[in-house]
């Protein structure tokens, strides 16, 4: 089951497997950023912290939205699923995008886990 909070707690591990499925060096993506191999080999070690305007910067050389560098490139579809619904979500009026989520949680039914249930 997919939970964020444990998949953000790997964020390093995400990041350098989207490296590593764009077929890029920690060498090459450092010197798109302009920082040295070290600092993209500590972020993708979970032994230094990757601030905002990094991770929106990696997002664009990976060419995804930032929220996908949240997941593993396995759940891309998912990343691209969320990076949608946000879309709609944002385009339409609070009420109806309200609709719109208890209308998925309806279909979804008993496969949606307790405690994402709305309230």
């Amino acid at each position: 089951m997919f939970c964020i909070m444990s998949e953000t707690r790997d964020l390093h591990r995400h990041l350098a497997a989207w490296r590593l499925r764009k077929g890029l060096s920690q060498e090459q993506i450092g010197n798109r950023l302009g920082v040295d191999k070290s600092t993209i080999h500590r972020w993708e070690t979970g032994k230094r912290a990757v601030d905002l305007s990094d991770l929106v910067r990696l997002a664009a050389i990976y060419q995804v939205d930032p929220v996908a560098l949240l997941l593993s490139p396995d759940d891309a579809l998912l990343a691209a699923r969320l990076t949608r619904a946000k879309a709609i979500l944002e385009a339409v009026p609070e009420d109806v995008g309200d609709r719109w989520l208890e209308t998925g949680a309806d279909i979804a039914g008993d496969r949606l886990p307790k405690t994402q249930l709305p309230s």
